[in-house]
């Protein structure tokens, strides 16, 4: 079952966000560069919104990137993630 990350638990998965927060409450310029990673789609995708335009590439979070995702959203560590694959 699927459940929400704490605080703590975000944290510690993909680092804290300060670092990158100016002091009018914004993200820095460097905040993407640092911590999105641009990859390529395996198929075009179509835009929810606008079906006519296709997407190739996406962006997520570097931890979601380097395989740390699924099992970071479901609470099970990345090897028990794997076994079940």
């Amino acid at each position: 079952m699927l459940r929400l990350l704490s605080d703590e638990e975000v944290v510690s998965q993909f680092g804290s966000p300060d670092r990158f927060i100016t002091e009018d409450g914004h993200a820095s310029a460097g905040w993407e560069g640092q911590t999105l990673d641009k990859f390529r789609l395996p198929a075009p995708l179509p835009l929810s919104w606008d079906k006519q335009r296709l997407v190739t590439h996406a962006r997520c979070h570097r931890a979601l990137r380097a395989g740390g995702g699924p099992a970071a959203h479901s609470g099970r560590s990345r090897r028990q993630h794997r076994s079940r694959s």
